[in-house]
């Protein structure tokens, strides 16, 4: 049965660089259904370019747009991926974030960089692209994520009560969600989040990451 709603793709690159998550979704008034999801490792090179593009160096804009045009083509397997099954003429769009390699809401003026090619991207897929989600929130004075705390305000908000959502990325940040939802969300960065905790896990472990938590599970709540 065709959706009423078009389907969209979302991917997203996080600020501890560990690669891409998709999701092919269809949107529907009330709610967001989440047809298929995936996910592609950065592979060791390129993902040392990346770090290394986190401070200032020679040749940055060339190796910049090298660096993209891989990260097109993990997106393109992703998409690839997601479409199996369905026609890429239902995708109405592909929101992809691109990945972030400069981010100072405090600077004056407020800048960030997301680096990603979206008009070579929308070539290979055949997908309209939208990109560029942080500049204008920046613009109006806030810290550059406007789109997670509407979204939490629209699926997490209760009609009586305060809630508060804390999501542990790259960078840790939350949403305060006031009682209803014709109240707007307050939300802000809040610190660093699983970008030390990587770098605490790869020189004490050797391992990139503590998959699933484990053993930080291991230890003694105080």
């Amino acid at each position: 049965m065709t959706p009423k709603q078009p389907y969209y793709i979302g991917l997203m690159s996080g600020t501890s660089l560990d690669g891409i998550d998709a999701v092919l979704v269809h949107v529907q008034p009330d709610k967001i259904e989440v047809l298929q999801h995936a996910s592609l490792a950065y592979p060791g090179p390129l993902r040392e370019t990346l770090h290394s593009l986190l401070l200032p160096a020679d040749n940055e804009i060339e190796r910049i747009e090298q660096a993209a045009t891989e990260r097109n083509q993990l997106a393109l397997k992703l998409v690839e991926n997601l479409c199996a099954d369905i026609s890429r003429k239902k995708v109405r769009a592909i929101a992809d974030h691109g990945q972030t390699l400069r981010h100072f809401p405090d600077a004056n003026p407020a800048y960030t960089l997301q680096m990603h090619r979206a008009a070579e991207l929308a070539e290979l897929t055949g997908i309209d692209c939208v990109v560029d989600f942080r500049s204008k929130d920046l613009a109006a004075g806030g810290q550059g994520a406007p789109l997670v705390p509407a979204f939490h305000q629209a699926f997490f908000a209760s009609k009586n009560q305060y809630r508060m959502v804390v999501n542990i990325g790259g960078l840790a940040n939350i949403s305060l969600l006031a009682p209803g939802l014709n109240n707007s969300a307050i939300g802000y960065d809040t610190g660093p989040g699983n970008t030390l905790l990587d770098i605490w896990c790869q020189k004490h472990s050797g391992k990139a990451y503590d998959l699933d938590g484990a053993w930080a599970g291991s230890g003694t709540i105080n």
